[in-house]
């Protein structure tokens, strides 16, 4: 999967939930690249400061990862 943005349905990004727990890094790596665009966009809407919510979904982000695991 290339770093452009790309929409996934619902069997794709199930799919790549199940990489990610069974340690796939690209499988990984496009999950972030899918999630981190939205989770940014609705923390921006809700904070409004840009440096805030850098670490907020950065925070949120890891948080995801680690609950896979």
């Amino acid at each position: 999967m290339s770093d452009t943005r790309q929409e996934l349905d619902n069997n794709e990004l199930q799919q790549l939930v199940e990489e990610s727990k069974a340690g796939d890094r690209k499988a990984i790596g496009a999950l972030c690249r899918h999630m981190h665009p939205r989770i940014y966009k609705y923390l921006y809407y809700r904070i409004n400061n840009a440096d805030d919510v850098e670490d907020q979904t950065s925070e949120v982000c890891l948080k995801v990862l680690r609950s896979i695991g």
